[in-house]
């Protein structure tokens, strides 16, 4: 049994594993088993507290991480929770809105949102594993995944909906547009010189056409279920369309059930049909997925320890749900954060080409740390600054109300 203990499993002790998931384990069954065991409303207040207990959790583990692995993995892992905390939050504004169009009452969301993270756990380990995998066997993936994050901090960056992007004359937007191509090339180049060094031709090239096919298939995916940012797009989307085609869908919500006894519309006899709580489930956790491939590779920028990735992954989203009712109440006054999650991304994509110009083995996780913390708090900032006019209670509530 001691020797099982103190195996290696994905380079860390199984043991290590262990703490983690009993943590997990201890943290739904409070959640799920007392804390909310009947059904009701959860309001500012309660998701801001359940919040505070989510993210004092997470940091007592990254002192454990510190107290059993040392400062620069406690970094990573800190630097990393935070990353993957910010960039949710575009997860959160998802989730609204398909809460919004289902019209899911508020006492039935957590609900939905509890389950989804079941799925969410499951999914990310998966997705977490293929990464380290890829890693492991072609280190130059990373410079693709980097070249990845600093695209998707352009877009954001560019062509960011609701306030007013910073690029939006064409005074910017073309030079910064050929600038990113440019960019583009430039690593492009330096990633296929890297793998061919490290790899062969052959294999780097392979590995290259299949990454990009990926890249590709994701694209494809991201624009075909989750392109329609407005509510009243959603009852096109192609996976909504289909789960309403091919299962017996009720619009009516029985409750706190995903499925309900009905009598079928043609043969009379009682048959199982799926509520709205379950089609909002499947959305959400669709809506993960595509998020996922946005923030996994980020982690992987910051470090490629599986432990430190899958570890600060789950705690961020653990604590993210209990937040979703306070944030998804406010979402007007965070407009402008998305610019700064934009320089996060472009930042954390930086640092593997930064190390490599300035000589370094690996970029500081201690500058890391600090300045994602200080472009998130001016993001933050900059959006209470820009909305301090405007009230929260303006906000649309999340279920539509």
């Amino acid at each position: 049994m001691e020797m099982l203990l103190f195996a290696d499993f994905l380079g860390k002790a199984v043991w290590m594993w262990l703490v983690f998931v009993t943590v997990v384990i201890a943290l739904l069954v409070l959640d799920l088993g007392v804390l909310h065991k009947d059904q009701h409303e959860i309001g500012v207040r309660e998701s801001l507290l359940l919040s505070s207990f989510y993210i004092t959790i997470a940091l007592c583990f990254g002192g454990w991480i510190w107290f059993e692995m040392g400062r620069e993995p406690a970094l990573e892992y800190l630097t990393g929770f935070v990353v993957e905390k910010s960039l949710a939050m575009d997860n959160i504004f998802v989730i609204a809105m398909i809460f919004s169009f289902f019209a899911i009452p508020l006492k039935y969301q957590h609900r939905v949102l509890f389950w989804g993270i079941l799925g969410v756990i499951v999914l990310r380990a998966v997705m977490i594993a293929l990464g380290a995998t890829l890693v492991s066997q072609f280190g130059w993936v990373l410079y693709i995944f980097a070249l990845f994050l600093v695209l998707t901090g352009y877009k954001l960056l560019v062509l960011t909906d609701g306030a007013q992007s910073l690029l939006e004359s064409n005074r910017f937007a073309r030079p910064a547009t050929a600038g990113a191509w440019v960019a583009l090339c430039l690593a492009l180049a330096y990633a296929a010189r890297v793998g061919m060094a490290q790899t062969g031709e052959v294999i780097a090239v392979q590995a290259t056409v299949y990454l990009l096919t990926a890249a590709t298939a994701y694209l494809g995916i991201k624009i075909a279920y989750l392109s329609h940012e407005e509510e009243k797009d959603l009852a096109g989307n192609p996976l909504l369309v289909w789960l309403r085609r091919h299962l017996r869908v009720t619009d009516a919500i029985e409750g706190r059930d995903f499925t309900v006894q009905l009598p079928d519309a043609k043969s009379g006899r009682m048959a199982t049909y799926f509520t709205p709580l379950f089609l909002a489930l499947v959305m959400i956790e669709i809506a993960d997925v595509v998020f996922a491939v946005d923030s996994v590779p980020a982690i992987f920028a910051i470090t490629t320890d599986p432990y430190i990735v899958y570890t600060s992954n789950i705690f961020a989203i653990l604590g993210l749900r209990a937040l979703y009712f306070a944030l998804a109440a406010m979402m007007a006054r965070f407009a402008y954060l998305k610019y700064a999650l934009s320089l996060v991304l472009i930042f954390i994509g930086s640092k593997i080409f930064i190390s490599n110009l300035m000589g370094w083995e690996k970029f500081p996780a201690s500058w890391s740390l600090s300045i994602t913390l200080f472009l998130l708090a001016s993001g933050f900032i900059y959006s209470a600054w820009k909305t301090r006019g405007s009230s929260t209670g303006d906000a649309t509530r999340p279920d539509g109300r």
